[in-house]
């Protein structure tokens, strides 16, 4: 994860709704330690989800990774890039 100045890189911060049983929780936590991770090695982007950087019970992702993992699927995707231009219309 980059350092920038005193800070972290841009990150996206996700958190719990409060709202999870536990069956459903377990599945957030695999989504996040497991499930991403996996996601991104399939198209050669590196997930690497961080979970209470500074004190906070979010989850962050890095935003470069996530617009690199955009760019790779709309390349590398056609339904991905289809889908993506039709959101902007």
């Amino acid at each position: 994860m980059a350092k920038h100045g005193d800070g972290l890189t841009p990150m996206l911060e996700f958190r719990k709704s409060g709202r999870m049983d536990e069956c459903t929780f377990r599945y957030w936590k695999q989504f996040w330690k497991e499930m991403l991770p996996a996601m991104g090695r399939s198209i050669g982007v590196r997930f690497d989800p961080k979970f209470n950087l500074d004190g906070h019970n979010l989850w962050r992702v890095s935003l470069g990774d996530l617009r690199l993992a955009d760019a790779t699927l709309s390349t590398v995707d056609q339904e991905y890039g289809a889908l993506r231009a039709a959101s902007h219309m």
